[in-house]
């Protein structure tokens, strides 16, 4: 049984951050229905992240699945859990669509969506 956490972002959604974690959790399964080992489960584990969601599969990760993982709303860092509570970071590849220009073009200068607006 393999066992990662994945960090979440802390600007997530300041307000419902609670409610974002579980709201997360169902996405992670979602996600997880097209790798070749699914989540099986989702683990109360204390491992020295301020939150995280902890969760264990059958088979190690591929990068492909990892990659996908990375896309995930709540995702800040995965980390796989290896012996003793040691920490190993993962990183997925880039999945952003979207070049890095788009920084540049002019948007609205209201309040937006900072995780969009950067």
């Amino acid at each position: 049984m393999f066992q990662y956490a994945i960090l979440a972002n802390p600007g997530h959604n300041r307000v419902y951050f609670d409610t974002s974690l579980v709201i997360a959790c169902n996405e992670l399964l979602a996600i997880s229905q097209s790798f070749e080992s699914p989540i099986e489960k989702f683990i109360n584990k204390n491992v020295n992240l301020p939150a995280a969601i902890c969760f264990t599969t059958k088979s190690p990760l591929k990068k492909v699945e990892i990659k996908m993982l990375g896309s995930s709303s709540i995702f800040y860092a995965l980390f796989e859990i290896v012996e003793e509570g040691l920490l190993k970071p993962l990183m997925p590849e880039d999945f952003r669509k979207y070049p890095d220009s788009i920084n540049r073009i002019l948007r609205y200068n209201g309040k937006t969506n900072e995780q969009f607006t950067i």
